[in-house]
């Protein structure tokens, strides 16, 4: 799939990769995600600290990225941080089902945000752009509709929006939580400038990988640079 990136969000530095995954099955409660996540709890805990969290590297420059926007990270964080500050004050991994697991999975580790979306439920062409004024958003977790400021930098198709840049997706594109249900996945990851363009590669191709190990998908596409 083709994304576009348009030249105001160009000029800010911030960039995507890509990849389609087909034939993923959804599944519930897999004994070795539940494993893989408590490996990751520990790693994570003898790793970073609530206190220094926000000096690390690749977190610093989401949260530069966000301020220069006029987005407080402190209250709207980059979806990886959020997930590593949620180990750490709750020493608990959040496990959803194995499509959405393998994302926070490979987001926790790489520390790069990452979006996963039925390809499905996407629409004609997609853009990475700022938001036009009262735009609509539906956030995936409260199912709630917004009036976006237009400051926010959004994912969008041709009729809805699907994330909102680099931290939330919307509820329009997201997985459907049904056992057995056989999709085709759509996999973002967001860089902004200080990020490595290798590592969200990376983040991206860590996704695909465990979508094909807990998800039985046979078909992964070349990881695209959209920039």
């Amino acid at each position: 799939m083709d994304v576009i990136i348009s030249e105001r969000v160009r000029a800010r530095g911030a960039f995507l990769t890509s990849t389609i995954v087909k034939g993923a099955i959804i599944i519930k409660n897999r004994a070795d995600i539940l494993e893989h996540s408590r490996e990751l709890i520990r790693k994570i805990l003898s790793t970073f600290s609530i206190e220094r969290l926000r000096e690390h590297p690749i977190l610093r420059a989401y949260r530069d990225f966000m301020w220069r926007l006029g987005i407080d990270p402190t209250k709207k964080r980059p979806s990886s941080e959020a997930l590593i500050r949620r180990v750490l004050n709750k020493h608990e991994f959040p496990l959803k089902n194995n499509i959405i697991d393998s994302a926070n999975l490979a987001s926790a580790e790489t520390l790069v945000p990452i979006g996963i979306y039925d390809l499905n439920k996407i629409r004609g062409k997609v853009t990475l752009r700022f938001a036009y004024t009262n735009e609509i958003f539906i956030d995936v977790a409260t199912r709630k509709a917004e009036n976006l400021s237009g400051k926010e930098i959004v994912l969008a198709d041709e009729n809805k929006v699907l994330h909102i840049f680099p931290h939330r997706d919307s509820a329009l594109s997201a997985i459907d939580d049904i056992p057995g249900k056989v999709i085709d996945v759509f996999i973002i990851g967001a860089g902004v400038p200080g990020v490595p363009l290798s590592l969200v590669k990376k983040a991206v191709e860590l996704t695909a990988k465990y979508l094909h190990t807990y998800a039985n998908a046979k078909e992964i596409s070349e990881v695209k640079v959209h920039r």
